[in-house]
Parts: C-alpha cells; sequence; structure tokens
C-alpha cells in the first residue's frame, strides 16, 4: 500500500517526475487526456521553462477550451535579476491567447 505524499500525490508518482530516463510526467502522453478547462501558465524570464516548452504543454493538452498566459518574472515570479518581486497584474490571465 503506498501513502500519499504531500496529500496530492505518491512517493513513486512524485520520484518519476524527477526521472529523465522512466518518468511517466510526459505532457505529450499524458496531456491528450486532460479535458477539463485549462489554464497553462509561465514566467517570461524563466530560465527553467521556457516558452517554447509552455506552448507545447498547451498544445497537446486535450481539452477544448484552454488558455495559455504569461506573467513577467524568473522562474519564481521575481523580477528578472533581482529579488524583488513584480507587481501582480490587476487582471488574470494578464494576456492571453488560445
Amino acid at each position: 500500500m503506498e501513502l500519499g505524499f504531500a496529500r496530492v500525490t505518491t512517493p513513486r508518482a512524485w520520484l518519476s517526475t524527477w526521472s529523465g530516463l522512466s518518468s511517466n510526467a510526459a505532457v505529450e502522453v499524458n496531456g491528450p487526456h486532460v479535458t477539463v478547462p485549462s489554464l497553462v501558465t509561465f514566467y517570461t524570464g524563466d530560465n527553467a521553462i521556457f516558452p517554447s516548452d509552455a506552448r507545447a504543454a498547451f498544445d497537446a493538452l486535450g481539452a477544448a477550451d484552454k488558455q495559455i498566459a504569461s506573467a513577467p518574472g524568473d522562474h519564481y515570479g521575481f523580477g528578472v535579476g533581482t529579488r524583488s518581486a513584480p507587481a501582480l497584474p490587476s487582471r488574470w490571465p494578464p494576456s492571453s491567447t488560445g
């Protein structure tokens, strides 16, 4: 019996996301099974998840109702090259395309 980790996933599932060789976390494989309304967001200055990665995740989703949006910030949402948080957009998503 597997117990939950962080109340949303099992240790096996969490560890799977970190394996480059045997991960089950492939958006190209699993994205088409996501059919609920979806919003994919990304930071424009992220040095680990690039806009093309967010677009690939968005394109893979099977949802008919989906949006993609970006916001300024680095991987953690801080202003690029600073440790100060950017101003939050007055509207979310701040800009989106479908």
